[in-house]
């Protein structure tokens, strides 16, 4: 019998936790390592999948190599995680172990002000006047002690975690200049705090799209605010996320668990009541936002969680929002799930969560994982009518469902 394989994700990016979810999906066995206990609450535990939340230096992570006979090594670090980086390769040298390297799309160069590292960006700032919203993490903060009125002149944004807090605390910073959120950040929230602070100043690095530095710089820009860009320490060689995952499936003959169709029976339209049932609706685009006002229409308690909300969501007010990422055990106390966030691994997170106790649970991304289809509805005072193409082919469910509500105009009179 053949040896399934066994990889060792060292993730400190979304990309990484993603390709740790997409493969536990298959036959392999997969290793988990994330720079803090706070990662945990984005990754679903399997019998497949073992998480692990510990800093190791390069001797631990050559023992941990040997210990969990690891095949492959995925190096998923932040961009700016160079000693960890670096301990990867010596330990998977000396253990003789393949390494791959998953990069973080670069974003395109901008007019802004780069530093090379966060001790050039403190010197640069030494001469600048006015508020600076400084959004680089905690790791290095303690460098920008060094700029005058530090406790004045800088917010920080950083992870919610208490560790983070102590330190900024500790070093100095004031605690109403702390902000402690989980991103990514709408370029509408991320606005709405600059102005609130009355910054002039972004100091941010290139985590690249899914790190939110789009969403960072166009709120900079809008606001006419002065941008200093950290610099990627080095040009690093690397795959891309769908590379990586086609590597491993032509070296390692990855076989992936496969939902089967129910081709020939169709789900059973049932129509229950909705009156007083607490539905929560994870994400807040355009797919969500009018999930949220069709089930709004039949007496549910909807709460809507997202850390970026649909404007048009804030005037509903018989809706309940939480702004924040989804978080494990969130769906425990729902009668109904809607899963329609932009990703897909949160969504199938989702999904198995209400498997486990048993809730109904509609995917927008993914038919395979819904226990019930989101119906095209149609409701004219006393009349209802849902109409699904079991998950198929939803512009064909929008023209049918248009045509049925003129169809009802012309019954009813």
């Amino acid at each position: 019998m053949n040896k399934k394989p066994v990889f060792w994700i060292i993730a400190g990016t979304a990309e990484g936790r993603k390709l740790a979810e997409k493969i536990s999906d298959s036959d392999a066995f997969v290793c988990v390592s994330l720079a803090t206990e706070y990662g945990r609450w984005f990754i679903q535990q399997k019998e497949n999948l073992f998480v692990t939340a510990e800093r190791l230096d390069k001797d631990e992570m050559a023992s941990f190599i040997n210990e969990k006979k690891i095949d492959c090594v995925i190096d998923a670090t932040h961009p700016y995680a160079r000693e960890v980086t670096k301990n990867i390769v010596q330990a998977c040298g000396e253990t003789g172990t393949k390494l791959l390297r998953l990069l973080r799309p670069q974003s395109e160069k901008g007019e802004f002000i780069y530093a090379k590292d966060s001790l050039q960006a403190a010197e640069i700032l030494r001469g600048t006047s006015g508020r600076i919203f400084l959004t680089t993490g905690s790791k290095e903060i303690e460098v920008f002690t060094s700029i005058p009125d530090f406790q004045n002149r800088i917010y920080l944004r950083v992870l919610p975690i208490p560790d983070v807090i102590e330190k900024c605390v500790h070093l100095g910073f004031k605690a109403p200049n702390i902000i402690c959120m989980q991103g990514p950040f709408s370029k509408e929230l991320n606005v709405a705090m600059m102005r609130s602070i009355g910054a002039e100043i972004l100091v941010t690095k290139d985590s690249g799209d899914t790190g939110g530095f789009t969403e960072k710089i166009e709120a900079a820009d809008m606001l006419g605010m002065k941008v200093i860009v950290i610099g990627r320490p080095v040009e690093e060689q690397g795959l891309t996320y769908q590379d990586v995952l086609e590597k491993l499936i032509h070296d390692y003959g990855l076989e992936f668990y496969q939902v089967p169709e129910n081709e020939n029976h169709p789900y059973f339209p049932m129509f229950v009541s909705l009156k007083g049932k607490k539905v929560k609706v994870f994400g807040a685009g355009v797919i969500a936002a009018r999930r949220v006002k069709c089930l709004l229409q039949f007496g549910a308690l909807v709460e809507v969680i997202a850390p970026r909300i649909n404007p048009e969501l804030w005037q509903l007010q018989e809706l309940t929002i939480s702004q924040r990422p989804y978080q494990e055990n969130d769906c425990a106390s729902a009668d109904l799930v809607i899963a329609a966030t932009d990703d897909s691994s949160v969504n199938r997170n989702i999904a198995l969560e209400c498997n486990q106790y048993h809730i109904p649970v509609s995917v927008a991304d993914n038919k395979e994982l819904c226990s019930f289809y989101f119906p095209a509805v149609v409701k004219e005072n006393d009349f209802v009518i849902g109409i699904t193409s079991s998950g198929r082919d939803h512009s064909q469910v929008k023209k049918a469902a248009a045509r049925i509500r003129l169809g009802l105009d012309e019954i009813l009179g």
